[in-house]
C-alpha cells in the first residue's frame, strides 16, 4: 500500500500572514509561500510560474531541466524562532480581541466603549510591527510599540469616565505615569521606545556605513529588530491585562477549553521568548 506523504503545511490553521512568508520567483515575478513549507512544495510552485511564463504546456519539463538547480534551504533557528514567537502574538491578541467584540454593546458608557474601541482598533498595529520585525525595520517597530503603550495608557485612562467632554481632553502620550499604576513597567519602556522612535544625529551610525569609500545606509537591523520583539511580546502579554482591567466584568478573558489549552501553549512560547531575548540583549 502506497504511503502518503502529508506536507507539515496541513498541520497549520491558515491562512498564513504576510510575515510567515517566503518570496519566490526572478526578474520577471514574485510569487509568496510559506516560509516552512517542503523545498519540494516551494520548487513545483516556481515551476508552475516558469512554465506559464515561458508558454509551455508541461511542468514536468520545466522541473526536469531546471529544478535540479533551484535550492530552498528550510528556515534556520533564528527565523524559526521568530515565526513561531510572533505567532504566538497574533493568536493572543486575536483571541482577546475576539472575546471583547463579542461582548454586549457599551455605548451607553462612553468611556469603556472608547477604551475598547481603542484596544480592538490595535490588531493592524501588532499586525504591522509583525512584518516590521520580519523585515529588520527596528525604527519603524519602535514607534508602533510606542502607539499600543500610548494605546493602553489611554484605554486605562479613560474607561472609567462616562463623560465625551472629559475624554476628549485626555491625551495618550500623557497617560504613561497612570499607566504604570497597572503596569509598573510602562514608564521604563514608553521612554526605552521613545529613544528609538525619535531618530537623532548620533543615531546615524547604527544605520549608516561604508565599504571600499562608497557610504551606504543600513535599512534593515535585524538585531535592533529583535530587541523590539522583546518589547513587543511584553506588550502583547500586557494586552491581557489591559483587557481583564477594562472588560473582565463583562467577558471572560481568560481561556475555557480549547482556548485554554492554546493560550497556555502561546504563554510558554511567549515566556521562553522572553527569557532568551533578555539572555541576548539585556
Amino acid at each position: 500500500m502506497e504511503v502518503i506523504k502529508v506536507s507539515n503545511l496541513s498541520s497549520r490553521k491558515p491562512p498564513y500572514d504576510f510575515y510567515e512568508m517566503e518570496l519566490l520567483g526572478d526578474s520577471h515575478f514574485t510569487v509568496a509561500v510559506p516560509i516552512d513549507a517542503e523545498e519540494d512544495l516551494k520548487r513545483k510552485v516556481l515551476g508552475a510560474v516558469k512554465t506559464h511564463l515561458l508558454g509551455q504546456k508541461s511542468v514536468d519539463y520545466i522541473l526536469k531541466r531546471f529544478g535540479p538547480h533551484w535550492s530552498f534551504p528550510p528556515p534556520d533557528k533564528e527565523i524559526n524562532f521568530l515565526i513561531r514567537t510572533l505567532r504566538a502574538v497574533d493568536d493572543t491578541v486575536a483571541r482577546i480581541i475576539n472575546i471583547i467584540s463579542s461582548g454586549e454593546d457599551k455605548r451607553e458608557h462612553v468611556g469603556l466603549f472608547a477604551a475598547e474601541m481603542a484596544l480592538i482598533r490595535l490588531k493592524p498595529t501588532f499586525r504591522s510591527i509583525h512584518l516590521l520585525i520580519m523585515q529588520g525595520y527596528s525604527f519603524e517597530a519602535a514607534t508602533l510599540c510606542r502607539l499600543i503603550l500610548e494605546q493602553y495608557g489611554f484605554a486605562y485612562a479613560t474607561y472609567k469616565i462616562n463623560d465625551p467632554d472629559k475624554i476628549l481632553k485626555i491625551k495618550p502620550s500623557k497617560t504613561i505615569t497612570n499607566l504604570k499604576k497597572l503596569l509598573p513597567y510602562s514608564g521604563k519602556f514608553y521612554g526605552d521606545l521613545s529613544s528609538k522612535a525619535h531618530l537623532t544625529p548620533k543615531d546615524t551610525r547604527y544605520y549608516i556605513g561604508s565599504k571600499d569609500g562608497a557610504i551606504f545606509v543600513r535599512y534593515q537591523l535585524h538585531d535592533d529588530a529583535k530587541i523590539m520583539l522583546y518589547y513587543f511580546v511584553r506588550l502583547a502579554i500586557a494586552f491581557k491585562d489591559i483587557a481583564n482591567e477594562i472588560s473582565g466584568k463583562y467577558v471572560n478573558i481568560e481561556g475555557s477549553g480549547e482556548n485554554s489549552y492554546l493560550e497556555e501553549k502561546n504563554n510558554e512560547i511567549l515566556n521562553d521568548a522572553i527569557e532568551k531575548l533578555e539572555a541576548e540583549f539585556f
